[in-house]
């Protein structure tokens, strides 16, 4: 009975679509693989079984397993995988830990997605062009209403200014949502620039409450921001750190309800300095919290308030942040609001030589990207 149930496990493991590894979790040894995974592999039984299981999988860890307690689970996060070859290969994997002959063991199961990478980079970069190319005449549009408001080629009527009023706001909509399509794209491409200068964190806070001010008045929103008195300096780019708090402010005001309150606090944390915004607005689910900041995704409390926006923001703030060596998350509770945290070192580290290789492909990411 025990060799006919063994039987079975063999068959159905080698059966699977999915690649299937077994490790020793004291040695690292793979001790088993199934057909699927010694194909993805590009390894033979007697290549692959008796191996340390980072000469395949996870490469990049270098040697140190990202499963440090046994009974710890991932489910499906991406890594690479080497075959044979040396050639990469984008996986799904989740790692268990499980009792195989009175010894512990981690079962590794994993799914060859190079198609969907392939697929995803087509989108990405169709995407990208179709942005391009919608950014140039949507300047013009805009530029050219803007002359008509004005009231230089001549007088308008209340009818005709009303319909150029919106337009105008409809073409800026559209063209926030393009610049923040090539941002997507170009973050996804690594190739999102970074200027740094030394920058007073409190300073660049206060000039963006005081642009964004009218928006809260409109809805009776207490604005406020909160500092010491003397915080160091950083290291940063401007305009992109504008971008980050403008679009936390903004969404802040969107989500908290008329007579709320929204404010921003700043505080250095040994060597980062922390900023944090803070609403009293309606609050986000916990189970959509961990989702805010995958490109497109938007609370439900966005959906039935009807409130405009792409679920595009988080993303890329996320990403500006992550390129200046911080992080950033969110707290909330529903009913009674949400607060957005980042950190952001005081000095960023001095950058690595580079090879000639590197240098070249460098340079022609900047033309490439200069002329979008």
């Amino acid at each position: 009975m025990l060799r006919e149930s063994e039987a079975r496990l063999r068959t159905l493991q080698d059966s699977a679509p999915s690649g299937i590894v077994v490790i020793d979790a004291e040695t690292h040894i793979i001790v088993d693989a199934n057909p699927a995974a010694l194909g993805m592999i590009g390894a033979s039984p007697e290549q692959a079984i008796g191996s340390v299981c980072h000469k395949y999988i996870c490469p990049a860890e270098k040697g140190h397993c990202p499963i440090t307690d046994l009974g710890q689970t991932v489910d499906n996060s991406e890594r690479v995988l080497l075959d044979a070859d040396g050639k990469s290969v984008p996986i799904l994997k989740t790692v268990t830990s499980t009792m195989l002959d009175d010894r512990q063991h981690l079962l590794e199961s994993f799914i060859d997605i190079t198609e969907r990478k392939q697929v995803e980079q087509m989108k990405d970069e169709f995407v990208s062009t179709v942005s391009h190319e919608l950014r140039t005449p949507l300047a013009s549009i805009i530029g050219f209403t803007e002359m008509l408001l004005s009231g230089q080629p001549g007088e308008l009527t209340p009818t005709q200014r009303e319909f150029l009023d919106i337009s105008y706001q409809s073409s800026q909509r559209l063209l926030h949502l393009v610049e923040d399509l090539l941002a997507v794209s170009r973050i996804e491409a690594g190739r999102l620039q970074l200027s740094f200068e030394p920058l007073r964190m409190e300073r660049l806070a206060a000039s963006i409450v005081e642009a964004i001010k009218p928006l809260a008045e409109d809805k009776e929103i207490a604005l406020s921001v909160e500092s010491p008195a003397q915080l160091p300096s950083i290291e940063g780019d401007r305009n992109r750190l504008e971008q980050v708090i403008n679009n936390l402010l903004s969404n802040a005001i969107k989500f908290t309800p008329e007579g709320g309150r929204v404010a921003i606090t700043l505080a250095r944390e040994d060597d980062h300095i922390k900023v944090g915004v803070a609403d009293t607005g309606v609050g986000i689910p916990p189970d959509e919290i961990s989702l805010l900041f995958q490109k497109f995704s938007r609370a439900s409390s966005a959906a039935e308030r009807a409130v405009e926006g792409t679920g595009l923001g988080l993303y890329i703030s996320k990403a500006i942040v992550e390129r200046h060596g911080g992080r950033i998350w969110a707290e909330s509770a529903l009913g009674k609001g949400s607060t957005f945290w980042f950190t952001l070192p005081l000095r960023q580290p001095k950058p690595a030589e580079v090879s000639q290789e590197e240098l070249a492909r460098d340079i022609a990411a900047r033309f490439f990207d200069s002329s979008e």
